[in-house]
């Protein structure tokens, strides 16, 4: 339990980036109004599972490359990296707001967190890597969600939740994939446990449901997008209760992410309907 536990605290702290970004965008005028992005929606949402098996055969084709490997290596833990700094600055620059005073205090923070991934303990790197993919995550999904209404996100996670149980369950591609990468040093995602206890959350489950939390937050706003966090959260550790007696050795993610984006929909129209909205 303990394991599953630290998977959703990191599935929390990638939700909490993505609305950490979110709300960046939405400060700066970055993002987009939403009756642009609503009427673009579907076709995103529309050409997200073409791109899924599109990315996915390319990577069977590409993955025999050792040249190949080291590149996508290097770019993902390059954008890991740079993503955790962005949203460490970012929390830092919305404290310093609150309390000015303190400002050399979280330069210093700023300071000795950019550098502890580098210079941290050995047996520290996996959790500092860790939080690193899941910031990556959380921004990547954030910036996905400038392209998605929520409804549009929705129609998007449940066709990809269909690819997603198809190539791991049926077919099994995904996890004979991700272990080929593994065993490349590829990062596949945010990872706690060893042996039998091991788990991995990958990198694009988690950028869905930062995604779904980002998307949230830009329609209907913060209360909802931290809403849509706890959701998440709350039907992957159910989901992660349900895996424990099965008998794959990998299962899909996505239904869940998909699950909590529409119950987080369904909640907004109840909350519409009753005029809230």
């Amino acid at each position: 339990m303990r394991d599953e536990a630290l998977l959703v605290l990191f599935l929390l702290f990638s939700g909490s980036a993505a609305l950490l970004y979110q709300h960046e965008l939405l400060a700066t005028g970055a993002a987009p109004e939403p009756e642009t992005e609503g009427g673009e929606s579907l076709g995103y949402a529309l050409a997200l599972p073409l791109l899924f098996i599109l990315a996915l055969n390319l990577y069977l084709i590409l993955f025999r490359s050792g040249a190949f490997l080291k590149v996508l290596r290097l770019v993902i833990l390059a954008s890991a990296y740079f993503s955790y700094l962005l949203v460490l600055l970012l929390a830092l620059a919305l404290l310093e707001a609150l309390f000015p005073q303190l400002g050399f205090l979280f330069l210093l923070v700023l300071l000795t967190g950019a550098l502890l991934p580098l210079l941290a303990p050995e047996r520290l790197k996996p959790w500092l890597r860790n939080l690193q993919l899941a910031s990556f995550a959380g921004v990547a999904g954030a910036a996905l969600a400038e392209y998605l209404s929520l409804p549009g996100l929705v129609l998007a996670l449940a066709l990809l939740a269909v690819l997603d149980y198809h190539y791991v369950v049926r077919r099994k591609v995904i996890p004979e994939l991700a272990s080929k990468l593994e065993d490349a040093g590829v990062p596949m995602g945010v990872e706690v446990g060893s042996g039998e206890h091991r788990l991995l959350l990958g990198l694009g489950d988690l950028l869905f449901a930062a995604c779904t939390a980002a998307v949230s937050y830009a329609e209907l706003g913060l209360a909802l997008g931290v809403a849509a966090v706890l959701s998440v959260a709350a039907v992957f550790l159910t989901f992660l209760h349900l895996a424990a007696g099965g008998t794959e050795k990998a299962y899909p993610a996505l239904p869940a992410v998909f699950l909590a984006a529409l119950l987080v929909w369904l909640m907004a129209e109840v909350y519409g309907v009753i005029g809230g909205v």
